[in-house]
């Protein structure tokens, strides 16, 4: 049975909001303006993560890591989570992170906590399911702390950092 996002706020979301580590993305993205209908699967480490369709106006990033994973940020988050930085070509520009999260580990309490067994599926903010496995994190962003998503532990690794 596929984990709710009612269920991980309720669940997870006080434990989130108390830790005092928060981490931040410390490598650069390239990105560019999706011209709408755009179906992009997320892939790290050959397996699928989770898949959206792009809007027009919406921003198809993809991360500087070895699986070079690719993903949606709506139109109206992007300018708080990425800062221009410069032009790559004619299909991609470099930003900076400055978005913030808050992370959690699944670990065997966490599973526990979620009545789960893992390999489990928790519901995306965006509406897909996600595969969530044993040691990869389920992280809000840290200025709404109002959606809760799977972050692969080898991407979490490769892309952010604690700043506190």
């Amino acid at each position: 049975m596929t984990v709710s996002q009612t269920q991980l706020q309720t669940l997870l979301l006080p434990r989130l909001k108390e830790s005092d580590i928060i981490y931040q993305k410390f490598r650069a993205i390239h990105a560019h303006i999706a011209e709408g209908s755009e179906v992009i699967t997320t892939i790290i480490d050959d397996k699928v993560e989770t898949q959206n369709i792009a809007e027009a106006g919406d921003y198809i990033v993809k991360n500087l890591t070895r699986s070079e994973e690719m993903y949606i940020v709506p139109k109206e988050k992007f300018p708080r989570l990425y800062q221009f930085s410069k032009n790559i070509d004619d299909s991609w520009d470099a930003y900076i992170p400055k978005g913030q999260i808050k992370a959690l580990e699944v670990t065997p309490q966490v599973l526990s906590l979620l009545e789960q067994t893992s390999p489990f599926l928790i519901l995306a903010p965006w509406g897909e399911e996600q595969q969530v496995e044993i040691h990869d994190y389920l992280v809000t962003p840290l200025a709404k702390q109002n959606e809760i998503y799977r972050v692969a532990r080898s991407a979490f690794g490769e892309t952010y950092q604690p700043i506190t």
